[in-house]
């Protein structure tokens, strides 16, 4: 038998070997066809439940988020009165509101004036209202400092920069205040009350 093999491979030179190989191939699919085949349900199993901790770890981020926004805000009015070097700008009622030197900071800067702007109004609403929309006045303001956090590095807010260097404020503080100023006619709009922002979802 070995002598017959030997015989054909020299006979065919390496024709054979080359047919070999392609059974072989197919043979090692077949048996990776049929133990997949065996092993579906368990493997659609294991999909079900990524998905499912997919789930949980976006649930997890968002409420981490809210936790680093209300700390955000705590650590920003600390920041604006510490040592008495600063004056408040914002005051922790319920909600959160500007003070008067908060009001102040917002008109010596241009930003009430940049944000109040017809076309520059309706691009910051735009990237507030996109989806998914807020669905209660505290994701309506969350989400408000969130878009004007995104846009610290947009040409409207150039004059602010310029603000922020010569008063000795971060563009972080600023935007915040400013989101807070704007808060309102976000509010308006959805048609969410002001004093709801700290009644936080469940």
């Amino acid at each position: 038998m070995i002598n017959l093999f030997i015989k054909i491979t020299e006979a065919t030179g390496y024709g054979v070997w080359i047919l070999i190989g392609i059974f072989v191939f197919w043979l090692f699919y077949k048996i990776i066809a049929f133990y997949f085949q065996k092993l579906k349900p368990t493997i659609d199993g294991h999909f079900n439940i990524d998905k499912n901790f997919d789930n949980f770890k976006k649930e997890m981020r968002k409420e981490i988020k809210k936790l680093q926004n209300s700390w955000e805000d705590f650590e920003l009015e600390m920041r604006q009165s510490l040592e008495g070097k600063r004056k408040p700008a914002l005051i922790r009622t319920s909600p959160i509101k500007l003070t008067d030197e908060g009001e102040k900071i917002i008109q010596e800067s241009d930003g009430a004036a940049t944000v109040d702007n017809p076309d520059n109004e309706k691009k910051i609403l735009d990237l507030i209202l996109s989806a998914p929309m807020p669905t209660n006045s505290y994701d309506a303001q969350q989400r408000t400092i969130e878009v004007f956090r995104d846009l610290r590095d947009d040409i409207m807010f150039s004059s602010l920069k310029d603000y922020a260097y010569h008063k000795g404020y971060t563009m972080e503080q600023l935007l915040h205040i400013l989101a807070i100023y704007f808060r309102k006619r976000v509010l308006e709009l959805l048609r969410f009350k002001e004093e709801d922002i700290d009644k936080k979802p469940d």
